[in-house]
């Protein structure tokens, strides 16, 4: 059966799996909750117990609860495995998941069982001289999954010989959160009842996760959610996250006893809305719906003003369109011939190195790459751009809009109209020398003052203090993108996400730590 993560589980899972194969003995692994961190760890012991049955291992969390919801998770994840949830009834299965507490007080019963694998779930709280025991415990593989950084020197995986930071997660863990804080209370609030977040659904041997499952008047609704840093996105973006929704109602058995939409945190023009609804049977609610739902209730219309990450002023409040019944099925595109795979396949299949037809080939596929992400919000689009005295040619550079937050941050705080894009085909990281040479491509007058360095591998330690030094004296802004981050906007783009908004948390984040 196919099992359907995000790409920042996948790559969890396979660094977890990657760290048992090679026996490393104590790990720590850094991943945030309303990430999916149990969904993460219950797909990496199934990885692990199919490559070998005999394998015993034991989960341990601060909370019956936690081990109780885990156990749930696992079965829905396969339930071909056994998991004992207490240890009076654990006879050696594959896996057991209990708390800290019950290990401790059966400590002299479960030692006999020899565990290959122990994870120790929550592990901020787990030190090296109360945890004793589990360092006796001779486990191949011992694992202490963290939320925030470890800063007890006493901690049992302070001297971890792999660490693991699950990244890029932006995206996933404010849709948590959104569901958690608006959406769900929204729904109570309008009658839905059984709301279920992130329900599994087996279809045709598929794994279907809609955001939202609930019910309303003897009708099941299947509805997804996009978060947007701002009020207003591609259609293209629009259409991609429609796309998702599509799919769920071309494969779940299509009845009138069922009903399909998507709410978008953003703006989305009427006729489009009425468009998709005629043809395909599928509801939208925007931003200007949820105002005018969220308007009713006190509490939903503070928290919309909390959560929602741009200026509602000025945004006027819209009753959603009738939500209409049609039988339009139409079959989802194909993802393993998209577009999307194609511009991600050929970017991971390009060689590094710096002969001029490896140089070419990478350029010309992150040009493909950034054409895709963004064109809509560029104005002006030119390859291999001279200067008029000829003396800088630049990768590329673009005109901006300024329709979507990030471009239109750029333009308000850095004073720019104009972007450059470089491509460096090199296998090792960055050097300064190179974040000097871009430097001079950044002209105020001419206002082109933020550049974007996309590479193979990033930038060294010493380049990224340059482009800080740079940022911080002359207040040019210079972004490290590598072949990693292209992957994650196209991913994002094809999910019904706004990629930019990927680029504005990475600049936030690099802001917030700049000092004096």
């Amino acid at each position: 059966m196919e099992k359907i993560l995000h790409a920042y589980q996948m790559e969890a899972l396979s660094k977890i799996v990657a760290a048992y194969k090679n026996r490393i003995d104590r790990c720590t692994f850094y991943m945030p909750s309303g990430s999916g961190v149990t969904t993460t760890l219950s797909s990496a012991m199934i990885a692990i117990l199919n490559k070998n049955r005999s394998v015993k291992i034991m989960i341990l969390f601060s909370h019956r609860e936690e081990s109780l919801q885990f156990n749930s998770v696992l079965s829905n994840v396969d339930n071909r495995f056994a998991c004992a949830n207490s240890v009076k009834s654990y006879v050696g299965q594959p896996v057991l998941s209990t708390t800290y507490n019950n290990y401790f007080t059966n400590y002299e019963k479960l030692r006999k069982y020899k565990f290959d694998v122990i994870i120790c779930h929550n592990a901020e709280q787990v030190n090296s001289v109360k945890f004793n025991p589990l360092l006796t415990q001779e486990c191949d593989f011992l694992l202490g999954v963290f939320i925030s950084r470890i800063t007890n020197k006493n901690s049992l995986f302070a001297d971890s010989s792999f660490i693991y930071e699950a990244k890029n997660l932006g995206f996933y863990i404010n849709e948590y959160q959104y569901l958690e804080k608006l959406i769900v209370p929204m729904l109570r609030h309008m009658h839905y009842q059984e709301i279920e977040i992130d329900k599994k659904i087996d279809v045709l041997g598929m794994v279907l996760r809609p955001d939202v499952v609930a019910t309303k008047d003897g009708i099941t609704y299947y509805i997804d959610m996009k978060a947007y840093k701002g009020p207003y996105n591609d259609k293209k973006v629009v259409w991609n996250a429609v796309e998702q929704i599509i799919k769920y109602k071309f494969y779940i058995n299509n009845t009138t006893n069922q009903q399909f939409g998507i709410i978008l945190l953003c703006s989305v023009d009427e006729k489009l809305k009425q468009e998709i609804n005629e043809e395909y049977g599928i509801f939208i609610w925007d931003i200007k719906n949820l105002l005018y739902i969220c308007n009713e209730v006190t509490e939903l219309s503070e928290m919309i003003e909390y959560v929602i990450p741009y200026s509602l002023n000025g945004m006027v409040s819209t009753a959603p369109l009738p939500i209409s019944i049609t039988a339009t099925s139409k079959a989802p595109v194909d993802s393993k011939t998209s577009y999307e795979n194609e511009l991600i396949t050929k970017l991971k299949n390009c060689k590094t190195g710096k002969t001029k037809r490896a140089d070419q080939e990478y350029e010309k596929i992150c040009s493909s790459i950034i054409e895709y992400l963004f064109k809509s919000e560029f104005s002006q689009f030119s390859k291999q751009h001279t200067t008029n005295d000829e003396i800088f040619r630049m990768d590329i550079i673009c005109g901006l809009k300024g329709t979507t937050a990030f471009w239109d941050f750029l333009i308000r705080y850095y004073n720019t109209k104009f972007v450059v894009f470089e491509c460096k085909n090199y296998k090792e990281r960055l050097k300064q020398n190179l974040i000097y040479a871009t430097d001079k491509y950044l002209f105020n007058p001419a206002l082109r003052n933020v550049v974007f360095i996309i590479s193979r591998n990033g930038f060294s330690d010493n380049a990224k203090k340059a482009a800080l030094g740079i940022l911080k004296e002359q207040g040019k802004l210079i972004i490290d993108l590598t072949d990693h981050d292209l992957e994650v906007m196209v991913c994002a783009k094809k999910d019904g996400k706004e990629p930019s908004d990927y680029l504005l948390d990475k600049v936030e984040k690099l802001l917030m730590g700049v000092s004096i």
